[in-house]
């Protein structure tokens, strides 16, 4: 079994969420993906993700946000399962991994994942 880096991972995750194999469910888009960073930077993860949720204008980056959360549980730093925006923001908001620190955590991987993303995104 390889030994992927932390890098290798987030890459491997992104590009399977942007450009799926199958080519049945669709990716998302640059344009998706394009504010994300600066609205985690400038409100916060809990605050970007319930952005997504709030508007059906807005489905392309609740997709993206339910792949970082997805990626997150995956890499063990929200419950195992932890697949949408939402449960995403109910397990940081008042779940297992509300505490600080694993906020701090989750917002410092979902702005390296979301580098990857961008980069990948169709």
């Amino acid at each position: 079994m390889p030994h992927n880096n932390l890098d290798q991972v987030r890459a491997g995750h992104a590009l399977a969420a942007a450009q799926p194999a199958d080519r049945t469910t669709p990716g998302f888009d640059r344009s998706d993906v394009q504010k994300l960073p600066a609205l985690v930077i400038n409100n916060g993860l809990v605050a970007a993700a319930a952005f997504t949720l709030d508007s059906a204008q807005r489905v392309g980056m609740k997709k993206v946000m339910d792949k970082l959360a997805d990626h997150l549980a995956q890499r063990g730093i929200l419950s195992h399962g932890t697949n949408t925006a939402l449960a995403m923001i109910t397990d940081l908001t008042t779940g297992a991994h509300n505490r600080p620190l694993d906020l701090q955590r989750a917002t410092m991987e979902a702005l390296a994942y979301l580098g990857y993303a961008k980069r990948f995104a169709q």
